[in-house]
């Protein structure tokens, strides 16, 4: 059976991080023995007291430690998520998830497309071209759902904004008297410009044909 190299890569981070953890509570176990233990001998005490200074001294070194392995295994999931996806999420992911989309908006397909917002509260989309405008827009044509659609793609690919190249994934929704083609035909245009979180739900309404 071949093995992901995906696991494989982020391997070696993951276990940086499992063995600094296990020696950082070790580390803590032997000061807390250290002053728990002090002897009733005076003379013992500056030894003691040099003891704990280098356990403090190890803790801050293998804190530092961590912190690197942490930011190495986020750096290796972003690698990860660009390889698979082409592009990172420009909104990230939900609290609580490490794959988790965050979607920025629900697109309806009906008689039109009709765009509402998705994102959560304090979600960054400041500066997102003309996105109040194609809330407020209501039922569009195809024409104007693509103008907004491509503004947005093209904002996310600019290097100064969400860190650089990435996409905005959005909800795609089937109003109840849409034809399966109808809807094939939105996934396509929306999939051009936009990561659609629902996917697997909208493959079998759109594509499948499973309502």
């Amino acid at each position: 059976m071949r093995r992901s190299r995906t696991a494989l890569t982020a391997w070696p981070a993951f276990a940086d991080m499992m063995t600094v953890l296990a020696v950082l509570g070790l580390a803590t176990a032997a000061g807390v023995a250290v002053v728990g233990d002090p002897g009733g001998d005076e003379d013992r005490i500056p030894a003691l007291k040099a003891k704990l200074a280098a356990v403090r001294q190890l803790n801050a070194s293998l804190e530092a430690e961590l912190a690197a392995a942490q930011q190495r295994i986020e750096e290796i999931e972003k690698e990860v998520a660009r390889r698979v996806l082409g592009s990172m999420p420009c909104l990230g992911t939900r609290p609580g998830s490490r794959t988790a989309p965050v979607p920025l908006l629900r697109i309806l397909v009906d008689s039109g497309y009709q765009l509402t917002r998705q994102w959560p509260e304090g979600a960054n989309v400041e500066g997102i071209p003309r996105l109040d405008e194609a809330i407020a827009h209501g039922l569009m044509h195809e024409d104007d759902l693509l103008r907004y659609a491509r503004g947005m793609y093209e904002y996310g690919g600019r290097a100064d904004t969400y860190g650089g190249d990435c996409r905005f994934w959005v909800e795609l929704g089937k109003g109840e008297t849409v034809s399966q083609a109808t809807c094939a035909r939105a996934y396509g245009l929306v999939s051009r410009y936009f990561l659609i979180s629902n996917s697997s739900e909208v493959n079998e309404a759109c594509l499948i044909g499973k309502d």
